[in-house]
């Protein structure tokens, strides 16, 4: 067979063989199923699932512990303390070993009541002895001028021992710096008012053995062992509560009678204003400060008000005012001495704090001749809503 066709067409390319079809290019395709391996695209083809951990589950909380101070492992036995180095035979060791007060405790405390009259009378005994011993007479006495051994400074104890004995009830919870001042208070309010309004300095201030008198006995009333509960006995005894509301009247003359005089100097001595025009002697002024140096305290803190006024019958503002009257009138109207005028309010004071059952009945009748006098309104009006 004769091949129509030459050579040289055939290595052109124009007739002749048939050659294999031209094959396209593939693209390598890395996610193609060929090249996945079996296990991983089984794995991707399940969902999986994401863990989130959460701290706050219940299963991973921790309780919350509180500690109980007061729980029976945290408290030591009764026998531990000071007891143990007290042998038992000494029973005042053993007694003071035991007690420890505060206001609180002593307002709780069972006092004794079979020895209060012997130890009321074991102490005036003592005060008596001693006044004579520096041969104290009452005339100096009862006008707070005998300056014989200590008897000016016991006597200012006294008062304070009174006052803090009469608090004590009131005070028996607070604070201790809270009940200090409370009845520092109750002892020297008006000893602090009066001066202030005549712009001068407070007596306790200006006297400091008042004031630290005071802290002494408001510390002996409260917070000493065996000592606290003995002098309440005594301070509530008859003899013991007598021989105090001596030395609380004498102490609240002076109170009184400094606070006139105090406000009568301070107001000739002004010279920056005029005096009055047509009061020559000063009146007003040694009113206001002489009635409140004896019954200041009843009005503080000034959270009371003037509610020891409301009603009129509060002793403590009758027996002030009337002594401020009495004083005042008798040295400027009448020429009575000063010290002879202090030594009558002073005796007034005595009986009436003695005696409450004929001052009761004596102050009625004088205030009832008042409003019938004077016509003014003897008790407050009912309030209509």
């Amino acid at each position: 067979m004769v091949c129509q066709t030459s050579w040289a067409d055939v290595v052109k390319g124009k007739e002749g063989i048939a050659s294999p079809p031209a094959q396209k290019k593939k693209k390598f395709n890395a996610a193609a199923s060929e090249f996945v391996p079996k296990k991983k695209a089984v794995n991707a083809s399940c969902t999986q699932q994401k863990f989130s951990f959460n701290a706050e589950a219940p299963e991973f909380s921790v309780p919350e512990l509180k500690m109980n101070a007061l729980a029976p492992e945290f408290v030591p036995p009764v026998t531990q303390g000071t007891t143990e180095l007290v042998p038992a035979q000494h029973t005042l060791l053993s007694k003071a070993a035991e007690m420890h007060y505060t206001g609180k405790e002593f307002a709780e405390l069972k006092l004794r009541k079979e020895h209060n009259v012997e130890l009321g009378w074991a102490f005036v005994a003592a005060c008596v002895a001693y006044l004579c011993y520096h041969r104290a007479e009452p005339y100096s006495f009862l006008t707070f001028t005998d300056k014989s051994g200590l008897i000016w400074e016991l006597t200012v104890l006294g008062f304070m021992l009174k006052v803090a004995q009469d608090v004590r009830q009131q005070v028996a919870g607070m604070y201790w710096a809270k009940a200090l001042i409370s009845t520092g208070l109750a002892a020297f309010g008006g000893g602090f008012l009066a001066p202030i309004i005549v712009g001068h300095c407070p007596i306790p201030l200006r006297e400091e053995t008042f004031a630290w008198i005071m802290v002494c006995s408001w510390y002996v009333t409260h917070h000493v062992p065996l000592v606290s509960a003995t002098w309440c006995r005594i301070a509530q005894s008859g003899p013991g509560w007598v021989a105090i509301s001596i030395c609380f009247a004498i102490f609240k003359t002076q109170q009184i009678v400094g606070g006139i005089e105090l406000a009568a100097n301070a107001i000739d001595a002004e010279a920056l204003e005029p005096h009055s025009r047509h009061f020559w002697t000063p009146a007003a002024g040694p009113f206001v400060c002489g009635f409140l140096s004896g019954c200041g305290g009843a009005f503080m803190p000034f959270d009371k008000a003037l509610k020891p006024i409301e009603a009129g019958k509060n002793w403590a503002v009758q027996s002030s005012a009337l002594a401020t009257v009495l004083y005042f009138g008798a040295t400027r109207w009448f020429g009575v001495a000063a010290l002879n005028a202090k030594l009558g309010i002073c005796l007034m004071r005595i009986c009436g704090d003695l005696f409450p059952k004929p001052r009761t009945w004596i102050m009625s009748r004088l205030t009832g001749i008042l409003y019938m006098a004077t016509n003014v309104r003897p008790a407050a009006a009912d309030s209509v809503v």
